[in-house]
């Protein structure tokens, strides 16, 4: 039928052009887009669902920002740590130039103003070994410092013997911070390895120095090798968050076998026999002294002997006592070479606990001098009787063990935080300021303090790298998860933009046939007019 008001055929082509541009603008949108799902108009629960990812991939992204900038601080770190390792390294080398007792006032003073500018040197690098305004190793923010300080040590007597005691004590001290972290160690000393339980330790808070003595029963396995060393071992966890104290120290050590010299078969032959060498021990020894050389006809010769005991002191052997002296002879000749002439029995009492010389030892010294113009006759004689050992604790010296001040950076999504720990290693907090390089002595036991802080030092360095490597590799797995997480989102809103290309010229086509056959169907009307023209 022919309408004059309706045109079903052009409503129905108009509907088709119309679903046909609609098809062509989607199609569209995704080859200019290259998503599948650009909205919620697209698929609205795969578009909420990418959007959770988009949510969770931008806060990924924003944990590894915070590792990175962690990783940055931490490399920093361990550069600086590396560079106070060289000058630690000559600064070493200098105070070993410092302990050769052949140093001249001059060369020492200059070899001292060497030794400060690395000093000044070693905190320029602490200072400058900042990222990002932070700053692992200067000791900046509050910390809170536990230190050891070696106190004395006392024997019954000296060696010690199986069975006898040896009091050891020391200090422990909270530096920095407001001193009332609540802290406490356990004790446990170590005899040549041997574990002996030591006395507890309050848990705080300290208000001050905290001092801990016990005393120690020796075993015979103690005493069995040449030297007997004995360390304090504290071990402790530090309840605001620093790093657990796990620390050894020597105390004491010293020499279990005090050496005996008895030449003999010398010229002279000085042989000397002698007791056990203890503190507080009273020592009996005598000896014989043969003539070096013969006396002839009237010659007058005399040999005056005396027996002293001595200390090892800033490099050399110094008198502190004379034992005994007597004249054993005082005669013409002739006598023999090789004639003997018999010591008096002598007796010392060997310095008890309290001393703390690393060494000492008796000397036996005969001076011949006679009426002849014999050489080897008119000198002194000089014969070592018995030396023993100990080495005294280094005193005031501070080791810091750890601070609680800490770096904090975020670890995952959920907010959770790992903590990095600022270690004080500024030339004040490692004591370098303080060492002694005056004398030859001084130098000698500064520079066993310097091994200390070496080590204290390149534990330090383990600690950050091991950190550094922790953060690295947390960042290459977060990458690999936000690869495939990436991966997963576009499986859900990306297009196929080979298929979608395709169809868009499809559409396209599709498109263009509904509008030309619109155009034909508005032309249909024109049929009525051809009805009334004749």
């Amino acid at each position: 039928m022919i309408s004059l008001h309706t045109n079903p055929s052009m409503l129905a082509a108009v509907r088709v052009l119309g679903a046909a541009d609609r098809a062509t603008a989607l199609a569209a949108g995704r080859v200019m887009t290259g998503l599948r799902v650009a909205g919620a108009l697209d698929d609205a629960s795969s578009f909420a669902i990418a959007q959770g990812i988009r949510v969770d991939m931008a806060a990924a992204g924003a944990v590894a920002s915070a590792k990175k900038s962690a990783a940055g601080l931490l490399r920093v770190t361990n550069a600086g740590i590396e560079a106070l390792q060289g000058v630690l390294q000559d600064i070493r080398a200098k105070a070993t130039e410092l302990a050769n007792p052949g140093v001249s006032a001059q060369q020492r003073a200059l070899l001292q103003d060497g030794m400060r500018n690395l000093i000044d040197q070693y905190d320029q690098i602490v200072a400058n070994a900042g990222f990002n305004g932070v700053n692992l190793i200067d000791g900046s923010g509050e910390t809170t410092d536990v230190r050891f300080n070696p106190a004395t040590t006392g024997f019954a007597s000296y060696p010690p013997a199986v069975g006898d005691a040896v009091t050891v004590s020391f200090d422990i001290e909270l530096v920095g911070g407001n001193g009332t972290d609540n802290i406490a160690p356990t004790l446990t000393w170590l005899v040549n390895g041997r574990e002996v339980a030591g006395s507890a330790i309050a848990p705080g808070p300290w208000t001050g120095d905290q001092t801990i003595t016990d005393t120690i029963a020796l075993t015979a396995a103690d005493l069995a090798a040449g030297t007997t060393t004995i360390q304090a071992r504290l071990t402790a966890s530090y309840p605001q968050g620093g790093e657990n104290v796990d620390a050894t120290f020597d105390v004491v050590q010293w020499s279990n076998s005090p050496s005996v010299s008895q030449p003999g078969g010398g010229n002279p032959d000085m042989s000397v026999s002698s007791g056990t060498f203890r503190a507080g021990s009273t020592v009996s020894f005598d000896g014989v002294f043969d003539l070096p050389a013969a006396v002839s006809g009237a010659d007058s010769v005399t040999v005056d002997v005396e027996h002293v005991y001595q200390r090892y002191d800033a490099g050399s052997w110094v008198d502190v006592s004379v034992i005994g002296s007597e004249q054993i002879l005082n005669t013409t000749g002739p006598l023999p070479s090789g004639y003997n002439v018999n010591m008096s029995s002598q007796s010392f009492t060997v310095p008890g606990g309290s001393e703390t010389l690393l060494d000492h030892r008796i000397v036996t010294r005969a001076t011949v001098a006679s009426s002849a113009a014999t050489a080897s006759l008119n000198a002194t004689y000089e014969n070592t009787v018995a030396s023993w050992s100990y080495t005294a604790p280094v005193q005031g010296l501070d080791l810091l063990w750890f601070t609680s001040s800490m770096v904090e950076y975020t670890t995952d999504v959920s907010g959770e935080q790992e903590q990095i720990q600022r270690k004080n290693l500024t030339a004040g907090s490692m004591s370098l300021d303080t060492l002694d390089f005056s004398t030859a002595a001084s130098s000698l036991t500064s520079l066993s303090q310097l091994a200390t802080i070496d080590t204290y030092i390149q534990d330090q360095s383990a600690y950050f790298g091991a950190e550094l490597r922790t953060i690295e590799l947390g960042l290459r797995f977060d990458q690999a998860i936000l690869d495939a997480t990436a991966e997963g989102l576009g499986n859900i809103v990306d297009a196929d933009l080979a298929r979608e290309g395709a169809e868009f010229v499809a559409r396209q086509v599709r498109q263009q046939l509904a509008t030309d056959t619109l155009a034909n169907l508005t032309r249909r009307p024109q049929i009525l007019l051809g009805l009334f023209r004749n």
